[in-house]
């Protein structure tokens, strides 16, 4: 059947917003940002920027090398597959990770395991063509407000409280970006070239680090419990520091 004038109206219109929408970004520098936020003292470990066509699960791959050995990865479902799990298992670390309908995972590959087990398989068919073996990870359900979802994981000795309390504190890895890009007021750069964008970005990672730690610093001298540290205090008193 042809569509309709209106829906062919509707259909022109869309294209002209995305083809606006197309050029303005073209006009722009994006880069992306891979931080690694340490959940026990709430400040940034390290991160890689790349251009906006870059990998998140390539920039955690590169970034291995540079956290603690048997450090513990914990993320959302944009940090799925092989390649990085298989990196993370290599590098004799560990991951805790949400994964959705988009991963393939086994149980048929052992007849041993039975079918309420928490073993799985990932065994993806470019591995099996490759004739590299499955992963042998732990699939954890987990029930949160907004219902059930289910964490993968290649540790065996954590509950499945530990975990569920792991996946909830990497929240604050959101709120971290939020004073990145709110309280810092970097939801858009100053700069336009690309090299110059970087050197702003760095730098803005590094001055908010720097504050976290000398406040964090100052609350643990005065006995006060780390977290009930606000950066978006800490940044204001500094500006208003500054100024004055």
């Amino acid at each position: 059947a042809m569509p309709g004038r209106s829906s062919r109206r509707k259909q022109a219109r869309s294209k002209r917003y995305r083809s606006r929408a197309d050029a303005a970004k073209a006009m722009t520098v994006q880069l992306l940002a891979t931080v690694c936020w340490h959940i026990g003292s709430g400040m940034p470990a390290c991160w890689k920027l790349a251009s906006s066509h870059g990998s998140e699960r390539q920039s955690a791959i590169d970034l291995l090398d540079q956290l603690p050995s048997k450090a513990r990865l914990v993320a959302d479902a944009e940090y799925v597959g092989r390649p990085l799990w298989s990196a993370i298992i290599e590098s004799k670390r560990s991951f805790v990770i949400r994964v959705g309908s988009n991963i393939r995972l086994l149980r048929k590959l052992d007849p041993s395991l039975k079918r309420d087990t928490e073993w799985v398989y990932h065994w993806p068919h470019k591995s099996q063509l490759k004739g590299e073996p499955p992963l042998l990870l732990r699939l954890v359900a987990v029930i949160t407000e907004r219902g059930w979802i289910y964490l993968l994981t290649n540790e065996w000795n954590l509950t499945n409280q530990q975990i569920a309390e792991l996946y909830q504190a990497r929240w604050g890895i959101e709120v971290f970006f939020r004073t990145v890009k709110q309280d810092c007021g970097k939801a858009r750069l100053q700069c336009r070239t690309p090299e110059n964008a970087r050197t702003e970005l760095s730098w803005t990672l590094l001055a908010i680090w720097a504050s976290l730690f000398v406040a964090k610093r100052s609350l643990h001298e005065a006995k006060v419990p780390l977290n009930k540290l606000s950066p978006t205090r800490v940044i204001d008193l500094l500006q208003a520091a500054m100024r004055d």
